[in-house]
């Protein structure tokens, strides 16, 4: 059930940058870990995790005096809570751009929540005098690293710990590891086609009239080069679609679809009740896998290619 046409996935390793104090890694600034069992249990095996610690990789020492996100005349800043004369940011923002230069295969990024650096949209910003100002400010590293690589999916570990936001966040690291590697491994019109096949009832669900526009991209692959304006402009769509979430309504309408393309209407009862059920919230998305790999087989017109769209989206238990 391994289904890949691509075969990307089981020759390169899908890539996460994930902070190394969530690994295990005694880099805080207290000297400590924040270590994730979730993550290095059940993902450590699955995907590969490269640790980064921005504050180390700028040259800071374990221990070290802690930052703070403040407000500094009229710019958020990095400051060090004892000394905020001391200002990190240029050198959280420098690395950040080195780091993405570095790690360009990188799909994901798995970040620790309401750091000043890597925490996304849940980091205490400060005034100058130290009071709190706002809860909802994002780590100077975390930011740059989003403004210079939009592609990625982003997440911190608390919001990881939600079954929907962890299976929308794997969806979306797939399809761009896939979308990532293919050019160097497949012809153009060979990567549209399967883009086509299995890719655009997903995409449709997220922006209707984007997905007319890349009916008409697709239309032309045949004249595509893998380093052509028309491949970057289609990579580019695919990502500005996936800024959507990816909600259990939206892999819900993509699993019908596929159903209704794919297989017999008369033998699909259970697959149907099993959507809804997962919909409803009353299964989880490792419950619904196995309901497909049930029943797919006894309905898909071709099974001999192994194409289980659940296996598609994520190829592994969440």
């Amino acid at each position: 059930m391994n289904f890949d046409p691509f075969r990307v996935l089981s020759n390169i390793p899908i890539q996460v940058a994930v902070s190394a104090c969530l690994l295990g890694k005694s880099v805080r600034y207290d000297g400590n870990h924040k270590s994730h069992r979730l993550i290095i249990d059940k993902f450590a095996s699955k995907l590969e995790l490269i640790g980064v610690c921005p504050e180390v990789g700028i040259g800071l020492g374990v221990p070290r005096p802690a930052m703070q996100l403040r407000y500094k005349q009229r710019n958020t800043e990095a400051v060090v809570v004892t000394d905020p004369s001391i200002v990190m940011t240029e050198d959280l923002k420098h690395y950040a751009q080195q780091y993405n230069l570095e790690h360009q295969f990188v799909s994901g990024y798995l970040l620790k929540s309401k750091s000043p650096s890597c925490g996304i949209g849940n980091t205490k910003i400060h005034d100058i005098a130290g009071n709190i100002l706002e809860t909802q400010g994002s780590g100077v590293f975390a930011s740059e690293i989003m403004m210079k690589n939009p592609c990625c999916a982003f997440i911190t570990e608390d919001l990881f710990e939600d079954e929907d936001k962890r299976l929308e966040f794997i969806v979306k690291i797939v399809l761009l590891q896939r979308l990532r590697e293919v050019r160097l491994q497949l012809e153009t019109s060979a990567v549209a086609k399967i883009f086509l096949d299995y890719y655009l009832p997903l995409l449709s669900t997220l922006e209707r009239q984007q997905t007319v526009d890349m009916r008409n991209m697709f239309s032309y692959s045949k004249t595509w080069q893998s380093d052509s304006d028309l491949f970057y402009i289609h990579q580019q769509t695919i990502c500005e679609m996936l800024k959507a979430p990816v909600t259990r309504d939206v892999l819900s309408c993509y699993l019908l679809a596929i159903i209704e393309k794919y297989i017999n209407a008369r033998n699909v009862n259970h697959l149907i009740k099993a959507i809804t059920r997962f919909r409803e919230y009353s299964i989880s998305w490792n419950d619904l896998k196995k309901q497909f790999d049930n029943d797919w087989g006894q309905t898909h017109h071709d099974i001999h290619t192994g194409f289980n769209p659940c296996h598609w989206l994520v190829p592994f238990d969440i």
